[in-house]
């Protein structure tokens, strides 16, 4: 009869535990990050009389319900997300800075330019249409400038911003880490430490939307987390990442702590990474050749025309402003307008040949390559709508993706509260037949005990 109380009582136990396990999820169905529990059993082996009759019941582990491959797959998914994303905050910036849907677009503002001209050949003499051509071509050359000065604010933003996300990554490895040697000290004695387990896969995550993560997990339960084939997380030891910016030259480097320079980054932080080396350089490169071939081109026709003054050579645009940052009047001109070369013929200030030649520019189909001065402008502003649109389908096919890994993942690690009410119905009864047999024995003892 001590084997029978011995059965119930462990019974019992194991049952009370399931019991608390479900309660446990319960209360955790709505947690973020939370993954499901369920209670180990295995049964304990017991030999009498040669015979095999157990002596019930032991609670083995609490093993948490999780799909590692899944979680890896979506890590995944998120790094994707997070790059593309980032490109698309970045191209809508570009996008509003090319393209206001306003006056104030370049491509206008050029035409208006080129316009002024039309309109001063109509009457070559006149100061209040010169005054007209200087007013148009400053308010191009000021936007010129406004948008080198603005792709520079952002290449500055990236920078600062990128430096913030760095550190980002170090605080979230430093905290994989912690929680790499507090599930390994558990596992240590046979059992898991769930909530640091959740944790971990929680701060994976938030890692994976920063950086494109590897995981290799080890048999104590500690994870190693490399970026680019690069261990920055290894059990307890952290390689810490240094930016390394280069504004001259174009450069963002991640150097790891130990010398060794992180490639292929991905995520958010590796696309800010492209934005900064890539993206902004090469439309800065396109504003500047547009702003180089109009100061080329103009002041090729216009130091060979003839101003009122009767006198030549002089340029019309500042001469080395051929960029977007640097281009501006000849300064000569904007206080004298009579200087403005209209005239091809010296001693004809009424010839309008020079001012016809410069507004021509506006149509020449050989301005900027094989592209007019116009459509190497709108150009620009349409890659920007072309990649943005590219970029949110891309969103929504990984966002598909990622939405189907996470049903599977909810399936192996979400709490169902159907299932869980259903356990709770079969422990309650399972602990009242463990009580019953107790409740046996005591009848079986007293029957005994009667008979002395």
């Amino acid at each position: 009869m001590r084997e029978l109380l011995e059965i119930g009582k462990r019974g019992m136990f194991a049952n009370q535990k399931s019991l608390e396990v479900v309660g446990q999820n319960v209360a955790n169905a709505n947690t973020p990050g939370y993954s499901r529990q369920r209670v180990e059993l295995e049964a304990i082996e017991f030999r009498k009389g040669g015979l095999s009759v157990g002596l019930g019941v032991n609670v083995a582990t609490v093993k948490q319900l999780r799909d590692t491959l899944v979680e890896t797959q979506i890590q995944s998914k998120e790094g994707d997300l997070g790059g593309f994303n980032e490109q698309i905050k970045l191209y809508e910036q570009l996008e509003v800075l090319f393209a206001t849907g306003s006056d104030n677009d370049l491509d206008k503002l050029m035409t208006k330019f080129f316009n002024s001209f039309s309109e001063l050949s109509n009457n070559p003499e006149s100061l209040a249409l010169r005054e007209s051509v200087v007013f148009s071509a400053q308010n191009m050359t000021s936007r010129f400038n406004e948008i080198s000065a603005n792709l520079d604010a952002i290449k500055d933003s990236l920078t600062k911003e990128s430096t913030t996300l760095v550190g980002e990554v170090n605080r979230l490895t430093s905290d994989i880490a912690k929680l790499n040697v507090q599930i390994a000290n558990v596992s240590g004695t046979g059992q898991a430490n769930n909530k640091a387990l959740d944790l971990r896969a929680i701060r994976l995550n938030e890692l994976s939307k920063l950086v494109d993560i590897n995981t290799i997990y080890s048999n104590n339960g500690s994870v190693e987390v490399r970026v680019g084939n690069l261990v920055v997380v290894q059990h307890d030891r952290v390689f810490n990442v240094e930016p390394e910016i280069d504004s001259t030259n174009n450069a963002l480097r991640l150097r790891l702590n130990n010398g060794r320079t992180l490639k292929n980054v991905g995520g958010k932080l590796g696309a800010m990474i492209d934005s900064f080396e890539t993206v902004l350089p090469d439309f800065k490169t396109k504003v500047d050749t547009l702003a180089s071939n109009l100061v080329s081109k103009v002041n090729q026709i216009h130091v060979n025309g003839f101003n009122l003054n009767d006198t030549t050579g002089i340029e019309f645009f500042k001469p080395g402003g051929t960029t977007a940052s640097t281009i501006a009047l000849n300064s000569q001109i904007v206080d004298n307008v009579s200087l403005i070369a209209a005239s091809d013929t010296s001693g004809a200030p009424g010839n309008n040949t020079a001012a016809r030649q410069i507004f021509t520019l506006l149509d020449s189909s050989s301005a900027v390559g094989d592209k007019s001065f116009i459509e190497y402008s709108l150009s620009i502003a349409a890659e920007t709508g072309f990649t943005i649109s590219s970029l949110r389908t891309q969103v929504e096919s990984v966002s598909s993706s990622k939405l189907m890994l996470e049903n599977q993942k909810l399936d192996a690690s979400g709490v169902n509260m159907d299932e869980e009410l259903a356990n709770m119905i079969k422990f309650q009864n399972a602990y009242q037949a463990s009580a019953r047999v107790i409740a046996s024995v005591q009848v079986m003892y007293d029957t005994v005990l009667s008979l002395v």
